[in-house]
């Protein structure tokens, strides 16, 4: 994903209507691949996914939280202006 393009992702979610995305749609979206995309769902730096179903085997994600967390996300002007550490110099 190009950094920067956050607000843009998240505007047309919202634009969508749509509630809920599925995981196609959204491995498209963030370009986690599954793995990845499972990985941060347990490390809790990434939403979890809700259940459609009784039997949870169809899920999703709100819209919502996808987009509360691409607006997490830095920006390239954020990146831009963060501080540079010189690794090379001790203090």
């Amino acid at each position: 994903m190009e950094i920067g393009a956050e607000n843009s992702l998240a505007s047309d979610l919202i634009a969508s209507g749509a509630l809920v995305i599925r995981k196609p749609r959204l491995l498209a979206i963030t370009g986690f691949t599954e793995s990845t995309l499972d990985r941060e769902v347990r490390a809790r730096t990434f939403p979890a996914p809700v259940k459609l179903t009784a039997h949870g085997r169809a899920i999703g994600w709100r819209v919502s939280d996808v987009v509360a967390w691409l607006d997490s996300l830095p920006t390239k002007t954020s990146i831009a202006t963060a501080p540079k550490h010189d690794a090379g110099r001790g203090a």
